[in-house]
């Protein structure tokens, strides 16, 4: 899976953010190159294959 999403050299974290962490739309991306490339990264597809491995196996 790692290696399917580019993900290869991430390293392992107990908790990558503290649990406090607020989000905003302030953090979203604002200009239509942000957001084309933000488009090309699968999160959703990333997070439903690590979602399978940990329930179905």
């Amino acid at each position: 899976i790692l290696a399917r999403f580019n993900m290869d050299d991430a390293h392992p974290v107990s908790t990558p953010l503290p649990h406090s962490t607020e989000y905003s739309h302030a953090q979203s991306p604002t200009t239509a190159e942000e957001k084309q490339e933000m488009a090309k990264v699968p999160y959703r597809e990333a997070i439903g294959a690590m979602m399978y491995m940990a329930v179905a196996t």
